[in-house]
């Protein structure tokens, strides 16, 4: 580990995180979901996390999001219009597979947990 984890995302670059997550969930980032992605975000904001996102293994992903939904006080509110916004992620290509219904439950879980 490489020491205490900090906030360093903007709320925007944050959301284009959480995007990128949902669309991994079942291993695979299809074109479809990357133009998903990318319909939300601006072309460099979306290589730059994207970057960062291949560097963290599952655990960091998790811990990421975790520290920057402390960050962010997010609002119940807040969480799920992004939780709608990573479903529709995983819905540009087809409907979302077991692997990836089972990542949104354990993340609404984190989601409901944290915010505010």
């Amino acid at each position: 580990m490489k020491g205490e984890l900090k906030p360093h995302w903007t709320l925007e670059e944050f959301r284009t995180y959480l995007l990128l997550y949902a669309a991994h969930a079942d291993f695979l980032e299809t074109e479809e979901e990357k133009e998903a992605i990318l319909s939300r975000c601006e072309p460099e904001q979306y290589k730059r996390i994207q970057r960062e996102f291949n560097l963290d293994n599952d655990y960091r992903q998790i811990e990421k999001i975790i520290v920057h939904l402390h960050a962010f006080k997010l609002t119940k509110a807040d969480v799920k219009k992004l939780l709608n916004e990573m479903i529709a992620v995983q819905m540009a290509d087809k409907q979302p597979d077991i692997l990836e219904k089972s990542m949104m439950m354990l993340l609404k879980r984190i989601f409901e947990q944290e915010a505010v």
